[in-house]
Formats: structure tokens, sequence, C-alpha cells
């Protein structure tokens, strides 16, 4: 309820979080403890050497040495297990770069039909999708900076791919540079 007020989860000081109605104070935290605990018992129940990257609605887990698993039943039973623990709806994107993942995540939320599980293995499963992705929706790159990629005729995750990586370092930064790596498919972020 709070957020559809524009309130983001755990943004606001905590005198301005008791002065809501307890109620919504207190669903809002159980949400991101459910989420977090439901996550955490979820990737260590999948690898318990590897701590999740734990965010407040999201979590990264590092697939590798999964290559002989089906990927796609695999999030089906993350799905399930979130839940069931949670009782929250989920997306999975499974892609070889969290860039990646986060669009096949997306796309996995846009689907209308469909298991809500995405799976890009190679660049022919992403590249399609990829030309139809605004550049501005690209997870890192925003509206402000869209706007100076606009300029030079990137305008989708496409073009940002494609472009010549020296440019777009010297031009922007690092982080443009390694987020175009990241869209052909070259972990650049690390888990």
């Amino acid at each position: 309820e709070a957020g559809h007020d524009g309130v983001r989860l755990f943004e606001m000081p905590v005198v301005e979080r008791e002065q809501m109605h307890p109620a919504i104070v207190e669903q809002r935290a159980h949400v991101r403890v459910a989420i977090e605990d439901g996550g955490n018992r979820l990737v260590w129940s999948f690898d318990q050497n590897r701590q999740p990257e734990r965010l407040v609605d999201e979590a990264f887990a590092d697939l590798g040495g999964m290559q002989r698993w089906d990927l796609a039943q695999w999030g089906r039973q993350v799905r399930q297990t979130v839940l069931r623990h949670c009782g929250l709806p989920v997306c999975v994107g499974i892609a070889p770069t969290k860039t990646l993942a986060k669009l096949a995540n997306h796309v996995a939320k846009q689907q209308r039909q469909g298991d809500g599980v995405i799976v890009w293995q190679q660049a022919a499963h992403w590249q399609p999708q990829l030309a139809q992705t605004e550049v501005e929706a690209i997870w890192g790159i925003g509206r402000r900076l869209g706007r100076q990629l606009r300029v030079l005729q990137i305008d989708t995750a496409a073009d940002l791919a494609a472009a010549h990586l020296p440019t777009l370092r010297k031009q922007f930064s690092v982080s443009v540079e390694r987020i175009a790596r990241e869209l052909n498919g070259v972990a650049c972020l690390g888990y």
C-alpha cells in the first residue's frame, strides 16, 4: 500500500516510518525479511560455499558448473521455493552475465503466458531482445546517460553492445564499457 504512494522500501527515515499506519510498516518489514530469508535459504541450499549478493528484491547466483543441468527447470524450482517460503511470486532470468540476467528477468515479467523463467545461454537467445530494448532500460544506464548515448546514435541495447568499446570508455567510463561487454555475454561485474 505504501509502495503505491511512491514510498520505496526502507528509504524513509525511521521517524517517518513510525508515523505511518503500523500495519503498513509491519507488512513492509515482513516482506523485506521474507525476501532476504527466503532468498538466503534458497541460495544456501543450492551452494553453501557461495554467499549470495542480497538486495531488497533480487538475488544473483553464480550458476557456473551447472551446464549439464536443465536451467529452465532449476529456475522453475527457484520460483516454487520462493513462493512456498515467502508467499511471493517471482520471475527468474538466467544468462551468462548479471546485465543479461536482469534483462531476461524483465522479459519474464512482461510475458503474459509462460512459466516466468527465461534462460539465455547463447547470443542467438538474447540478441533479438537487445534490438527491442531502449538504451535507457538497461541496468546501469538510466535516463541521463541514455540521453548522452542517444546523441551518439546508441538508441538500443543492441547499439550499445555493438559500440566501439574504447570510445565508450573514453567518452563515458569503464562502467559503460563493462555494461556493453556484459550485453555481449562477457561477465564483468562478478559475483
